[in-house]
């Protein structure tokens, strides 16, 4: 895998942890 690959399977885990905190933080909320 080259750099460019690497920052863009980062990139998603990153967006996929972010939306999963912001789904538990809405559930909480309610």
């Amino acid at each position: 895998m080259n750099e460019l690959s690497v920052i863009g399977f980062v990139f998603c885990v990153i967006v996929i942890v972010v939306a999963v905190i912001i789904c538990k933080k809405a559930l909480n909320d309610e």
